[in-house]
């Protein structure tokens, strides 16, 4: 072992480690032409995140373990291997915050998914119950699972941090309360390679109340029917309500999200992000099976009583009816229809004191 100082190194050849103690993100950004094989850095907590840095090495890179120390918390951990899952098919990115009650039935129902070539990518958002130990618990028991425990930054944060690690050819998100029939993922990569489509959606999740007797699922991977139709379509649809918009309720194309990011902070991000993969889509289907179980919760934040955290629809509404893509598709009337249902929603839970 040779000890270097940082600040004089210039790299070297060969297979070699950077192993930085205590420092500072913005300096490892600094030197990462360096170019090492391996890459093992303490990092204080800092506006820079492990996720940049991981970013800046992952091309180089074959092994990456950063750990981020913060004041009376415990570590965050961010481990990635570039030789894992090289083959992997399908990524499922699964974000999740203080979902402990819910959390062993969701990651039980993808463990048991008959489609087995998959990417579980569990990302804890700065959990403070158990939710960040169970995921733990549970990448012990199956190879196939990754995790990565991160400074909360809420759902659209999390899901681009699986995103940007996800090696599949498809990505699925899957929200942490709600549960899968084990034929989800065979059903939709079957109708996906049979006609190489881009994306694949559900029509519409099966929903329930928590604390409501749970639904029973497809218990057959037959059941279940299939209309194939270009992009166009098929969103135009989703803008009209035919089909969710939920991004847990499809499958994509890893491609399709070229440049396609969920809006951090936002309220409403669903209706904000999942008609921009369709313009990177050709060939799509739409499947109606009851093969996942959407849990509704009283006390999420869509439901609750109205905050003024809610207005960001309105930056939506205008994001979505002035889209040049959405306009140049003809579908601005559909785009209207959208948030014209979205902003009501919220118009409705206004205090009748407020209404003008």
């Amino acid at each position: 072992i040779e000890f270097m100082d940082i600040n004089t190194f210039n790299g070297m050849d060969g297979n070699w480690a950077l192993c930085a103690e205590w420092i500072k993100a913005d300096l490892l950004l600094n030197v990462n032409k360096w170019k090492p094989a391996y890459l093992l850095a303490d990092l204080w907590k800092d506006y820079i995140t492990a996720f940049k840095v991981w970013e800046a090495y992952k091309n180089s890179a074959v092994h990456i373990l950063i750990k981020t120390r913060r004041w009376g918390k415990a570590d965050q951990i961010l481990e990635w291997d570039s030789s894992e899952n090289e083959d992997v098919e399908l990524s499922v990115i699964f974000p999740m915050y203080n979902v402990e009650k819910y959390l062993s039935q969701c990651l039980d129902s993808i463990l048991t998914q008959t489609y087995k070539n998959l990417e579980i990518i569990l990302v804890d958002d700065g959990s403070t119950d158990k939710s960040g130990s169970i995921c733990d618990s549970y990448k012990k028991k199956d190879p196939r699972i990754v995790v990565i425990h991160k400074e909360n930054g809420g759902l659209s944060d999390a899901r681009n941090a699986g995103v940007a690690i996800c090696k599949g050819d498809f990505i699925s998100f899957v929200d942490s309360d709600d549960y899968l029939s084990p034929y989800f993922y065979e059903i939709l990569m079957g109708v996906a390679q049979k006609r190489n489509c881009d994306i694949v959606a559900l029509k519409s999740g099966t929903d329930f109340w928590d604390g409501e007797d749970k639904p029973v699922l497809a218990k057959d991977k037959d059941e279940f029917a299939v209309r194939y139709l270009n992009s166009h379509e098929i969103l135009e649809r989703m803008l009209y309500q035919e089909i969710a918009t939920g991004a847990p309720f499809k499958i994509y194309k890893k491609a399709t999200f070229d440049n396609v990011y969920f809006p951090v902070g936002y309220l409403y991000e669903d209706v904000a992000t999942t008609y921009k993969p369709f313009f990177n889509a050709q060939e799509c289907a739409i499947v109606e099976a009851d093969i996942y179980a959407y849990r509704k919760r009283r006390d999420s934040i869509i439901r609750q009583s109205f905050s003024p955290k809610k207005m960001i629809c309105l930056d939506i509404f205008d994001q979505l009816v002035n889209d040049k893509q959405l306009n140049e598709a003809g579908l601005q009337r559909a785009a209207k229809s959208r948030v014209y249902a979205m902003t009501y929603s919220v118009f409705l839970q206004v205090p009748e004191s407020d209404k003008r």
